[in-house]
């Protein structure tokens, strides 16, 4: 086996030649990048299942999602799964929302 380090741009160009790099903003794809990071196993990079178990919900989206005000509830929307991204953004497990 063969292991290659990313850093983020080649992160966000693996997104772009697999054709997905409109599935998540670059603050999006950011926050994803970190949260790979910080796992304290190595993760095998695999583009369309990190586009189908995580999605990034705009401030109005998780608005939609119920009574949280998404600049006001950080700490509910961090406790059911979400990272904030820079962007005010916020990206969720699939299967969280």
């Amino acid at each position: 086996m063969i292991i290659k380090k990313l850093d983020f741009p080649d992160f966000v160009e693996a997104f772009r030649v697999r054709k997905r790099q409109d599935t998540f903003s670059l603050s999006g794809l950011e926050t994803l990048y970190d949260f790979l990071m910080a796992l304290p196993e190595p993760y095998e990079l695999d583009v369309i299942a990190l586009c189908c178990e995580f999605e990034e919900l705009t401030p109005q989206d998780v608005a939609g999602l119920g009574p949280v005000d998404p600049l006001d509830d950080q700490e509910t929307l961090a406790a059911a799964g979400g990272m904030p991204c820079d962007n005010g953004n916020w990206i969720f497990p699939a299967d969280a929302i």
